[in-house]
């Protein structure tokens, strides 16, 4: 039997102890943490079924905390108890308008405690399966409305080159000719992979299976490989053949990093930039420095065309673009961003007028 885990948000160490002691009798796991802060990046980290919460916390009101995590992606779902010494009514009927499930005051009777927090863990377990539910039935929309463009058209394209080339004695091709059917093919290939690749990491995120992601090997290469390996692969998907980055990069410094993590991350970074980019305002650029132990990448380009938006609005299958065929399935940026996440990479988008400017800064992966 999977135990049910509490996330209890107490400041008084002996308060806490008392709550825990009583659930944990009940087959109910806790983990106890004493601010606000401390709670929301605990919620962004690890999986939890329910947040009892202290109305004052020593760096933030409760009620501020249900905010941030009725806002956010990945708890907005999660119940959300408060418990608390002579309640404020207005208090309590801002934080119930706030999305709060329930309130306990303090001092409460054992049963009373067991049975409110029975009852809100089954009513999260049936609003979890709903969302779930709502989530899968989006996803399964979006696929099959960009499936013949994502995967059929591809896919068409790869089955087109081959013909040709089987038939290659009565086409009477030359060798630039197999060498541009080779290219779609491999445009093609490239895209499809890009597409399942994304596919599969949003599954992974979304069940909360971060240490898949975690655990990726970590790599040493030269900074010149790596982005070399990075365009090649940016290149070979569809349409990008001849765009044109200027990368400015040190010159034999050595890094170690989670390999195939920070290549997505960079991957879909300079995909982007290269894609939406309005070649009449100027080229794309990204500039790679060192700062102290760490790896700085700035990605610029010039848009007219996509609206305005910060991390906060990506979400999955959310497309900014105005062209759609751009937007692909609308993950990479949301993969990008809980990958960064993952592995503590700071991660900032800032648009200047028509320019916009993607900060990634990676910790602690140059050796001195």
């Amino acid at each position: 039997m999977i135990q049910n885990k509490i996330l209890i948000v107490e400041p008084d160490p002996t308060n806490a102890s008392v709550v825990t002691k009583l659930l944990e009798i009940n087959d109910i796991s806790t983990f106890i943490v004493a601010s606000g802060y401390r709670a929301f990046s605990e919620l962004m980290e690890k999986p939890y079924d329910l947040v009892l919460c202290e109305f004052d916390l020593p760096d933030m009101q409760g009620i501020d905390l249900l905010k941030k995590v009725r806002a956010s992606e990945k708890a907005f779902a999660i119940s959300f108890v408060f418990f608390s010494e002579l309640p404020d009514e207005e208090k309590i009927r801002a934080a119930m308008i706030q999305g709060a499930d329930d309130f306990l005051s303090k001092p409460f009777s054992v049963a009373n405690l067991i049975n409110t927090i029975k009852a809100r863990l089954k009513f999260g377990e049936m609003r979890m399966a709903y969302n779930t539910q709502e989530l899968n039935n989006k996803w399964l929309s979006i696929i099959s409305v960009n499936f013949d463009h994502e995967f059929l058209t591809p896919l068409y394209g790869i089955l087109s080159a081959i013909n040709l080339l089987e038939n290659y004695p009565d086409q009477n091709l030359n060798i630039p000719e197999c060498k541009e059917l080779l290219h779609a093919i491999l445009e093609s290939g490239s895209r499809m992979v890009r597409n399942t690749r994304n596919l599969i990491m949003f599954s992974i995120i979304s069940k909360h299976d971060n240490d898949l992601i975690s655990n990726t090997v970590i790599e040493q290469f030269t900074i010149e490989e790596f982005m070399e390996a990075i365009l090649k692969n940016v290149n070979n998907h569809a349409g990008l053949r001849d765009a044109q980055m200027e990368v400015l990069k040190p010159q034999g410094l050595t890094i170690n990093v989670p390999g195939i993590c920070l290549k997505i991350i960079l991957e879909e970074l300079i995909d982007n930039a290269i894609k939406y980019n309005n070649k009449e305002l100027g080229e794309p650029k990204c500039a790679i420095s060192q700062k102290n132990k760490s790896l700085k990448v700035v990605i610029s380009n010039k848009l007219s065309d996509c609206d305005k938006f910060t991390l906060d609005d990506v979400k999955p299958f959310k497309k900014f673009h105005q062209d759609l065929s751009l937007n692909g399935f609308g993950l990479g940026l949301f993969i990008t961003k809980e990958i960064a996440h993952t592995f503590g990479f700071s991660l900032k988008l800032i648009r200047d007028n028509s320019t916009l400017n993607v900060l990634l800064e990676v910790p602690n992966v140059i050796e001195k």
